[in-house]
């Protein structure tokens, strides 16, 4: 009994990681819109890939016992042992029962597992996708198309070259509301992130500033729809966007939800509901 047992374990523990790859695939595929283009560090998507396959070893539990009791009887019998065990008068019961008593254990392991650890894994993988979902997506810069990315600015470049550079640069600005608007009209210029921080450097080269005079003190305001133009060489701008940094929320907030709830926690909920029935019954009749 003991030798099939340890000829079960290593096709068992194989098809257990291929199942849970594939089902972590399928969950790569199901959010990958939504992590795509974030900017997310490696370890907040490691972190999310662990996560998700505590999630996926419950499912991938069945089939890897399958699997396994498949290849491992069939390689007894084809190497002839099964023929062997029968011709020393060994019955099916007492051929099988040590492995039958490995996967009821298992079994049992997988109950606590699946009360204790993946109420945690669910918890945590709900809370993390949900920041992932509130951070502002990296920028999308096109050719010849408005981008409404940054708050409160509009931009857009006719052609972007090779090196990263880009020519025909048209910004709007109206922080100051929309009819206190500033334009900057360059010939070129970067658009970039600072690695690691939410702000965006703005490089303008060989350009011209349109604004109200309302906006610069030193001017007098000679009429209401007075303006200034200014020209410069280079013109830096950094705009701080809360949103493009990744904060961590509290997982707490899911922690009512039945599929974060530890196996003690629902036995509780459920002796709780059957309670409050009984009164509502009560009161009914």
């Amino acid at each position: 009994g003991i030798y099939i047992i340890k000829k079960m374990v290593a096709p068992f523990v194989i098809s257990l990681m291929v199942a849970v790859f594939l089902l972590i695939m399928q969950f790569l595929w199901k959010y990958v819109d939504e992590l795509i283009g974030r900017g997310l560090p490696l370890s907040v998507i490691l972190e999310l890939f662990v996560y998700a396959g505590l999630n996926m070893v419950v499912l991938a539990y069945p089939v890897s016992v399958l699997l396994a009791s498949i290849y491992t009887f069939s390689h007894l019998s084809e190497t002839y042992e099964l023929i062997s065990m029968y011709s020393f008068g060994k019955s099916i019961w007492n051929i099988i029962k040590y492995p039958f008593l490995f996967v009821l254990l298992v079994c049992v392991l997988m109950v606590g597992f699946t009360g204790y650890i993946v109420p945690g894994a669910n918890l945590r993988l709900v809370s993390l996708i949900n920041d992932i979902r509130q951070k502002q997506m990296e920028l999308d810069i096109r050719e010849g198309v408005f981008n409404y990315q940054i708050n409160n600015l509009i931009f857009r470049v006719d052609k972007k070259d090779k090196k990263g550079k880009y020519h025909g640069i048209y910004l709007c600005d109206y922080s100051k509301g929309m009819n206190n608007q500033k334009v900057i009209k360059a010939k070129s210029g970067k658009i970039e992130r600072l690695e690691n921080t939410p702000i965006i450097r703005i490089t303008l080269e060989n350009g011209v500033v349109y604004a109200d005079v309302g906006e610069i003190p030193s001017v007098e305001q000679t009429g209401k729809n007075s303006f200034f133009v200014a020209h410069f060489d280079t013109l830096v701008m950094n705009i701080e966007i809360p949103a493009f940094k990744f904060t961590r929320s509290d997982p707490s907030i899911f922690r009512d939800h039945y599929q974060m709830l530890y196996l003690d926690e629902l036995l509780s909920q459920k002796e709780t509901l059957k309670t409050e029935l009984i009164k509502a019954q009560e009161r009914a009749f």
